[in-house]
């Protein structure tokens, strides 16, 4: 896909949104969100551990990067719709880099979107990602990456990457169990190439958790959940984790 093909198609989809999102008040409590990121690196090299002696010759023992970017995040209402309710997220990326770029250009721009239906306590989600240009999403290690596709291990922002997301979430609530939720989800992502330049990454990811709704403990929570992610491109990985949470209201 040309760069004026993406960009063309990612302001249709921002102001398509908008004259479908008129009825039934779409719009109204709807949030639209411009987000202006400014990153900058430095880095000092101790040592030339696992290069040749050639390319330690010549490696240099700092790195000066400066990288620029802004999201664009458009959240609706939540939109009544045969008995449940439907609620979309959309998210525009558009990332440059200035300086040296000793790490590679950085020229890319990505939309990242979901939609989420609800209904008696169940949820069924899609989103579909895609990220055009040269080199990943740039972002700093440990910090969150404001995508869909960031929700355990993998991040899904390889260069030129494609992810499509399908998620499943029940409020036992509706069951008469306030407090208990389950979510299940799973993503795949590729650059729709083979070879040694191809990447392919996939995870699935299940949570159960509850939170006392009553009494002395109200506020205390459990929380388990179970990551499982593969990769053609990095370490493959199963993870559980258990959290313990107490939330108190101030006011």
């Amino acid at each position: 896909m040309s760069r004026a093909m993406f960009r063309g198609a990612t302001c249709g989809l921002l102001c398509g949104c908008l004259p479908v999102a008129g009825a039934g008040g779409f719009v109204d409590g709807s949030k639209l969100k411009l987000q202006l990121r400014n990153v900058y690196f430095n880095e000092n090299f101790r040592d030339e551990q696992g290069m040749s002696a050639r390319a330690a010759a010549s490696a240099k023992s700092e790195r000066v990067e400066w990288a620029q970017g802004f999201l664009l995040d458009y959240q609706s209402n939540e939109l009544p719709l045969a008995g449940g309710v439907l609620s979309t997220d959309l998210r525009y990326f558009k990332s440059r880099d200035s300086g040296a770029a000793y790490g590679g250009a950085i020229d890319n721009d990505m939309i990242s979107g979901q939609v989420a239906y609800a209904h008696s306590g169940h949820t069924l989600g899609a989103g579909y990602q895609v990220l055009d240009g040269e080199a990943g999403l740039p972002y700093i290690s440990g910090a969150t990456v404001y995508s869909f596709s960031n929700v355990g291990i993998g991040k899904f922002i390889e260069e030129e990457e494609k992810t499509w997301m399908a998620s499943y979430a029940y409020n036992f609530a509706a069951a008469g169990v306030p407090g208990l939720t389950f979510m299940a989800r799973y993503l795949s992502g590729d650059n729709g190439r083979s070879g040694a330049k191809g990447i392919k990454e996939w995870e699935r990811d299940a949570e159960i958790a509850y939170v006392v709704q009553g009494g002395p403990l109200k506020g205390l929570g459990v929380k388990l959940r179970n990551y499982v992610y593969r990769s053609d491109f990095a370490r493959g990985r199963d993870s559980n984790r258990l959290y313990l949470t107490y939330d108190i209201a101030i006011w």
